[in-house]
Formats: structure tokens, C-alpha cells, sequence
């Protein structure tokens, strides 16, 4: 359900993607309530995607972003994300939303526009969903797109962007204390927040399904450039994490914990990447005996000499695969 949810067209890449959640709304700092940021990380697969949403949903805000990190690089989506909640000065919420939630599908099926649509918990997120196409900025080509349809008084103006996070379904919005759901087709309101109290999956997701597709609206006139697609990408080097990369950086956010030399082969790699140490050091927040000034420590006392297929070969066996696109492409690049 988590993963249909990003919908995996043939060849785009999923990962990696960032992910957020937060377990309080507020908190007090110097005896000052605030809102409680979001604790964003990156998620890197499928299986840590799922696995971390498996022991929280049911306690914090979640959230993803509509696009994966290929797609936002590559200037490549396949959705068009709107969304709009109740106002917290609205006595009749459940009217306010029907209401708006009315208008909206009514003239996205006048312009025959197949759509996703589920109850955030507080409201209501859309997606118009499309093949893969490339738009050298995205948020001006769906405001152009809203403008036209006179779409864009219904829906948040605020979450055009390409970067922008979206509430995962089927977890709690905490405010609210309902679950995010998929509803059925023409359930009622009463219905639909009945069904998110108890989380209730229902099989049949709200989509239309109609003959005009959405790129038929939209101005893609640019030609696109080249892109390489391919499903295992996931990052990193030339496109690649290598494989003991990804499962060190698996353990520490699925069991917050990673040996001493899995810690120095992980931020040797990140360091022949090019990344900086303060940026390193947050890869390991999530560890459980997390230390920012001595990880930084570390890190510098690595030099750019940490990462080496051969250290994993002989030292953190488990993790080297024998061979992989890493080892290809660097074989590659020593006898063009």
C-alpha cells in the first residue's frame, strides 16, 4: 500500500527520497512553545522505506516527497500534486471540505483528467498523474496548467514546488487523530472520517479513469536531454551507491547501529563522493550512540583515504557482493 503509493513507473527510479515525521506537534524551548520541526532524513530503498514506516505510523507524522531525487535532477516527473485542508476558523469542517473537495473533482472530470485523491486526515491531496515527462520547471508549468483551468483558488498555492513533501497514506495525522486514507468513490464525508479514525484500507482506491490525458493541457514544447534511466539507480557515485554502501546506511536507520568499520567505510565513500564532513556527520544522527562532535572527529581523521573495495573484501566480507556497477565504473575509468 506504502509503495503503490509512489507509484513505480517502468524505469524511474523510486530512491532515494527524503522522508519526514515527527512524534509531538510542539515543543518548549526556554519555556517557549513551538512548532516541532520536521526530522527529515533520506531514505534509500524500498525495504528501509518500508520498514521505517512499519514502526511509526501509527504514532507520528509522515511525509515523502511526491518526487524521487532522479526525477528532481533530471527535471523528469509524472504527477502534478495539489492539495487543500480546512481552516482551523471553520466551525463546519466536514462541509468546508466536501464543498471544496466538490468543486475540484467537478472540473477536473469536465477536462476528463484522470486523478488520485485521499483524506490526509485534515483534508484532501490529489494527484494527476502522468507518463514521465520532462518539464525544465515544473512549478511554473502547473501554475500555467492551474491558472488556465481556473483550478488554482481551490487548492494550497504553497505546495507547487518540485521539492515539495506529501502526508504518506494510511498514517496518523496527529493533529487530528485520524488516519490518511484512500476513500471509496462518492463516500461520504462522515463516512470517509469515520473510516480514517480506525484506519480502515479499502480496497478500491478513488481514481477516475477517463480519456484525456493530462499532458494534452500542459505546455511541454521544450525538448527534453538525454536522460539515463534506470531502475537500480540510487545515487552517489556517477549514479551509484554501491551496494555495502546501501546496506551500511540500511542498519543504521532500521537498527541504529553500525560497526566501527562499516561507520569509516561508509564516510571514506562519502568523503571520495565529495561531500563535506558536516554534511557526512547527519548520516549517522540516527545511530544510538550518536556523538556530533566526536563522529566530526572521525570523519576528518579519515582524510579521503577511508573508502576501499578491498577493506570490504577483507574486512566487512558480508557486505561486498563480489561485484558490482562501482567496481565496473571505476575499471571503466582506469582502461577506457
Amino acid at each position: 500500500m506504502w509503495k503503490y503509493h509512489l507509484r513505480p513507473w517502468n524505469g524511474t527510479p523510486l530512491f532515494p527520497r527524503d522522508m519526514s515525521s515527527r512524534d509531538t506537534l510542539t515543543t518548549i524551548t526556554n519555556g517557549v512553545e513551538k512548532p516541532t520541526p520536521l526530522n527529515r532524513s533520506t531514505v534509500i530503498s524500498e525495504r528501509q522505506y518500508i520498514q521505517s514506516l512499519s514502526s511509526i505510523y501509527k504514532k507520528k507524522d509522515c511525509y515523502v516527497s511526491v518526487f524521487s531525487d532522479w526525477q528532481i535532477e533530471n527535471s523528469i516527473f509524472d504527477t502534478i500534486f495539489l492539495e487543500f485542508d480546512a481552516h482551523d476558523d471553520n466551525s463546519d469542517i466536514a462541509a468546508e471540505l466536501m464543498l471544496n473537495k466538490h468543486l475540484l473533482d467537478k472540473k477536473l472530470k469536465k477536462l476528463k483528467i484522470a486523478y488520485r485523491c485521499f483524506f490526509s486526515g485534515r483534508g484532501f491531496h490529489y494527484y494527476l498523474d502522468f507518463e514521465p515527462s520532462y518539464m525544465k520547471d515544473y512549478k511554473s508549468t502547473v501554475l500555467d496548467f492551474l491558472e488556465k483551468q481556473k483550478l488554482l483558488d481551490l487548492i494550497d498555492k504553497s505546495v507547487l514546488e518540485s521539492a515539495r513533501i506529501s502526508r504518506i497514506p494510511y498514517t496518523k495525522h496527529l493533529r487530528t487523530g485520524s488516519f490518511a486514507i484512500y476513500p471509496r468513490v462518492k463516500m461520504s464525508i462522515d463516512d470517509i472520517l469515520l473510516a480514517s479514525k480506525d484506519n480502515i484500507i479499502l480496497i478500491e482506491a478513488y481514481k477516475t479513469l477517463q480519456d484525456t490525458n493530462i499532458l494534452d493541457y500542459l505546455d511541454l514544447d521544450i525538448e527534453a536531454p538525454e536522460a539515463e534511466v534506470d531502475t537500480n539507480y540510487a545515487g552517489g557515485y556517477n549514479g551509484w551507491y554501491p551496494e555495502c554502501v546501501i546496506k551500511i546506511m540500511e542498519k543504521i536507520v532500521i537498527n541504529q547501529h553500525a560497526t566501527h568499520d562499516e561507520r569509516k567505510h561508509l564516510a571514506g565513500y562519502l568523503l571520495r563522493f565529495g561531500l563535506s564532513e558536516y554534511e557526512i556527520v547527519d548520516y549517522f544522527k540516527n545511530t544510538s550512540d550518536f556523538n556530533r562532535d566526536y563522529a566530526l572527529e572521525q570523519i576528518r581523521s579519515l582524510g579521503h583515504s577511508g573508502y576501499s573495495c578491498r577493506n570490504v573484501r577483507l574486512m566487512l566480507k558480508d557486505l561486498c557482493p563480489g561485484s558490482c556497477e562501482y567496481i565496473r565504473e571505476v575499471a571503466k575509468r582506469k582502461n577506457p
